[in-house]
């Protein structure tokens, strides 16, 4: 929200780290400006000041609201970001303060940390199949989110969190094949491994039940190319290609992350890697400040 104003709507989820949970979502969903371009997302130019999470709880489709400020009464940032990558890396971690998960209300809620929900450890490998959780043109049933069926479309083990014009090779972004729409950026990634059963010739044809298996994998954030950015390209026959940041970045924002530098009112300065963004204290860091209006 710009005020009492709604500018868009996307997905995030819970983090929880040494006893501080934390909204993670993208950069460019809570400051409503294009990373990459400095380009304004909203078609007014309103760049957001709070944001409302929308819950699930224990009364099937009622949502519990919890509103978080996103600067503090200077108008700084209140939210952290990769700790050389800047917006560049475009995820963010803003603490949630307060009793989070110990107030009356709080406790009909069901959101829980994703990443203390059981997850499986996989291998992944380009061709495996994803899920990408979360509300494409804010279409859902009763509140709950869409799964979106994905592959990885590039080598996941390519991945490293290194700058790539020093490493031709190693990326911090991994591209899946997925038709995504509006809404979606922030959504969690799930790794799916399907059971599988392997015998010998000539063994019984017995089978096991086995399970299918499932790990968090990452956040996604957009399409590499969006039709709105490139208007040579039809959006009925637009390459499908979508990026996801890795769960390895989501912690280290989390536990090295700095409070980013982006002011609402500003012209936007894109962080070049390489010039180091001065870390601030910790407390300062997860200081609320005022809640704006």
């Amino acid at each position: 929200f710009c005020d009492d104003i709604e500018i868009s709507r996307s997905t995030g989820f819970i983090w929880s780290s040494d006893g501080q949970d934390f909204l993670i979502t993208n950069w460019h969903c809570i400051t409503g400006v294009n990373p990459l371009t400095g380009k304004s997302l909203s078609k007014t130019g309103a760049r957001p000041n709070h944001l409302t999470m929308a819950l699930a709880t224990t009364q099937f489709g009622v949502k519990f609201a919890l509103d978080l400020p996103l600067y503090d009464a200077e108008g700084e940032a209140l939210w952290m970001v990769h700790p050389t990558a800047g917006e560049q890396v475009d995820v963010v971690a803003i603490p949630i303060q307060g009793e989070f998960r110990s107030t009356e209300e709080t406790k009909r809620s069901l959101a829980k940390p994703l990443n203390e929900l059981e997850s499986k450890r996989h291998e992944a490998f380009v061709g495996d199949e994803l899920m990408i959780v979360g509300f494409p043109r804010n279409l859902h049933i009763h509140g709950l989110p869409l799964f979106k069926r994905a592959t990885f479309a590039t080598e996941p083990n390519l991945y490293k969190d290194e700058p790539s014009f020093r490493h031709e090779s190693s990326h911090r972004q991994v591209w899946v094949d997925c038709a995504t729409r509006q809404g979606m950026s922030g959504s969690p990634v799930i790794h799916v491994k399907r059971s599988t059963i392997l015998r010998p010739l000539g063994s019984p044809q017995e089978y096991d039940d086995l399970l299918d298996s499932y790990s968090f994998y990452g956040i996604y954030s957009g399409r590499v190319v969006a039709p709105d950015e490139d208007t040579r390209i039809d959006d009925q026959f637009a390459a499908q290609i979508g990026i996801v940041w890795p769960k390895p970045l989501i912690e280290r924002i989390v536990k090295e992350g700095v409070r980013d530098r982006f002011r609402r009112e500003d012209v936007f300065e894109k962080t070049i890697e390489g010039i180091p963004i001065a870390p601030r204290d910790i407390a300062d860091r997860m200081d609320p400040g005022s809640s704006p209006g």
